[in-house]
């Protein structure tokens, strides 16, 4: 059967879809939300909710896509870190 009976409700794959990804945004936004609350509230950590709102909404996500670039150009560089030899000790 193409539409399967699932709650009472006859959808179809598609608007599932639709249905999971709506969801799915309106709980990252909550979770940014709730971080953007927790950075100014003093009660509650805010940087794991919007951590948690980045994952949910995906880095491709137009809201998120500028806080991956700045992260990616805050990389750290490759350095020679010196090393420790026992041998010349």
């Amino acid at each position: 059967m193409a539409n399967e009976r699932r709650g009472g409700f006859f959808l179809s794959p598609g608007a599932e879809k639709k249905i999971a990804m709506k969801m799915r945004s309106l709980a990252g936004y909550g979770f940014l939300l709730i971080g953007a609350a927790g950075c100014l509230l003093p009660v509650m950590p805010g940087i794991p909710f919007l951590i948690a709102g980045a994952a949910i909404l995906g880095w491709d996500h137009p809201l998120v896509r500028p806080w991956a670039k700045y992260l990616r150009k805050q990389k750290p560089p490759d350095q020679d870190l010196p090393r420790n030899n026992s041998s010349t000790h």
